[in-house]
């Protein structure tokens, strides 16, 4: 059993190279993200939405605005009611409400905050007070001088925090690094403003980290790959030697008798269910997929993830596919008496054969054999 390390691997890399073109930005200027408006105090869904898209149009209209996973800087939007009234009308009744509009500059990381702005909001509506909420998130102007004044003296005080807080700021960083957090570090980093007495000093310590990153990389796909090696021959070994399956000289599955056409699982583990939930030809894909269910049924519980296999197929023709793979990741974790579902796919498959007269699986080693499997199953 093998513990997945290709998501780790993939992540990772991700996660680096986003940083890394982070860590040199084309404009010079700090930019921000949205954070989620929060459902509260009378606020209802439908006027956080309005009130995050504003948002969304202020920085964008201050070219402030900065979308992705490694930035630093975020604006935190709030609406509150702060009073509502009713009155009565010829035809209807009219709901005011006012409130206001709260703006917050901070650090996703650190959660420092630099700048925060209060507008003072008031709408009418026809309608209900539900009503009467949204009319006041529609109401925001991103048009307006304040939040004009807002992006720009947000950018001054970030400015102003890392020529006061460099040392911290580095400090903070190599505690993350030294934490595991090495990709929250780098990411941290690129915060680091150029007119920033540590901006050189961020920049070497990013690439320092960066290294460690690639280091750590190498070192585990080295593992998987030695890994899947011994795991390779551990397999070819017992599929040539009947004998060292468990129960002893038990005859393979392809010496068991299958009768011609019928349709049939044989499971060489009794510890384990394999069910078809569906066989079928993809034309446009030139796919064949077999959707199955695995389920342990073992009396004792398993101690890791258990390697999945698929060995080849063989149509009625006697055409042999070899193009054929577990969808996403091989190794999977089965709790006791819980069937797990399994996608398998055959590629370059040109026409529907109808009928695959064998499948040969593997679940943690042990074979599954499928005869005769319809693909309108």
């Amino acid at each position: 059993m093998l513990q997945p390390l290709n998501q780790f691997i993939l992540k990772s890399a991700v996660v680096c190279a986003a940083v890394i073109a982070a860590a040199f930005p084309s404009s010079a200027q700090v930019n921000f993200s949205v954070s989620p408006v929060r459902v509260e105090g009378g606020l209802t869904e439908a006027a956080a939405t309005v009130v995050y898209d504003k948002t969304v149009q202020i920085l964008t209209r201050n070219s402030a605005s900065a979308s992705g996973a490694v930035d630093v800087f975020t604006v935190e939007p709030a609406l509150s009611v702060t009073g509502q009234s009713q009155t009565s009308g010829l035809v209807r009744d009219i709901s005011t409400v006012s409130g206001e509009l709260v703006l917050v500059a901070r650090n996703k990381v650190d959660g420092a905050r630099y700048y925060s702005v209060t507008v003072p909001l008031k709408a009418a509506s026809k309608s209900g007070n539900s009503d009467a909420v949204l009319a006041l998130a529609n109401s925001i102007k991103p048009t307006d001088a304040v939040f004009t004044r807002f992006v720009r003296v947000a950018r001054e005080k970030v400015d102003e925090y890392y020529s006061d807080h460099c040392s911290e700021v580095l400090g903070r960083a190599q505690t993350l690094a030294a934490s595991g957090k090495t990709a929250l570090a780098m990411i941290y980093l690129t915060g680091v403003p150029a007119s920033a007495p540590c901006h050189e000093e961020s920049v070497e310590y990013i690439a320092a980290l960066r290294g460690k990153i690639d280091d750590d990389i190498a070192k585990e796909e080295a593992k998987r790959e030695a890994k899947e090696e011994r795991d390779w021959q551990r397999w070819k070994e017992m599929n040539s030697n009947p004998e060292n399956a468990p129960g002893g000289n038990t005859p393979a599955l392809s010496q068991r008798p299958s009768p011609a056409g019928n349709y049939g699982i044989f499971i060489e583990d009794p510890n384990w269910k394999f069910t078809v939930v569906k066989a079928e030809y993809l034309p446009t894909a030139r796919k064949i997929k077999i959707t199955a269910s695995i389920e342990y049924v073992g009396k004792k519980s398993l101690s890791g993830e258990c390697a999945l296999g698929f060995r080849q197929a063989v149509d009625e023709e006697g055409d042999n596919y070899e193009r054929c793979y577990v969808e996403g990741s091989k190794y999977r974790s089965f709790p006791d008496g819980v069937p797990v579902k399994v996608e398998y796919f055959i590629e370059d498959v040109k026409t529907n054969p109808g009928i695959l007269q064998f499948v040969g699986l593997s679940v943690d080693y042990k074979k599954i054999e499928i005869r005769n499997l319809p693909l309108s199953l």
